[in-house]
């Protein structure tokens, strides 16, 4: 974060350049105050709380039963009044990582800019539909996993950041590995 902010780093700036590094980092648009949220409930979804989020602005939520969270683009303003409803547990941003301060989850191939990300699906059931889907958007699927708790390691075009994460069967991209620096003296047997 201090190289960002040693280099000039100006929020509403569509680029920014990391002190020492020759790369520029493109910076995802925000989307008019917006973020997309997962809101994370312990029971099916009342119409008072729909009424409640239609209310504080919320844009298209749609419920996953299956991980009991409603997706929805929501004013920022207003993110802190919603964790603060009766119904909701808690409040996550669907593109769960800091966008400009891990550069190591940053490739660059053929002059484009892409997250090295983990990306999840609905019910953790890709099918050959979503994955083309995906791969329309220029993501490109590094790894599929089959355990049921993550589902693709991809890269992701920063350009369509934003619209991957708004498909309705993406729950969740995050980081990928942080690397760990350890020394043998430290470790255990």
């Amino acid at each position: 974060m201090k190289k960002i902010i040693e280099s000039g780093y100006n929020p509403p700036s569509a680029t920014i350049k990391i002190a020492g590094k020759e790369e520029q980092y493109k910076v995802p648009p925000s989307i008019n105050g917006t973020v997309l949220v997962k809101i994370y409930i312990s029971t099916r979804p009342t119409e008072s709380l729909y009424n409640e989020l239609s209310a504080l602005g919320a844009e298209s939520p749609k419920y996953y039963p299956t991980e009991k969270l409603i997706k929805s683009r929501v004013p920022i303003a207003n993110a802190t009044k919603i964790a603060l409803l009766p119904e909701v547990v808690d409040v996550r941003r669907t593109i769960n990582f800091p966008l400009t301060s891990q550069d190591y989850n940053v490739r660059f191939e053929n002059n484009e800019q892409y997250y090295h990300v983990f990306l999840d699906v609905e019910n953790h059931t890709p099918n050959a539909t979503i994955i083309q889907i995906l791969e329309n958007l220029g993501v490109k699927i590094k790894k599929q996993y089959n355990d049921g708790i993550t589902d693709f390691r991809v890269y992701i075009p920063v350009r369509n950041l934003t619209e991957v994460a708004e498909l309705p069967f993406v729950t969740q991209i995050e980081y990928h590995d942080i690397p760990v620096k350890t020394e043998l003296y430290i470790s255990k047997k």
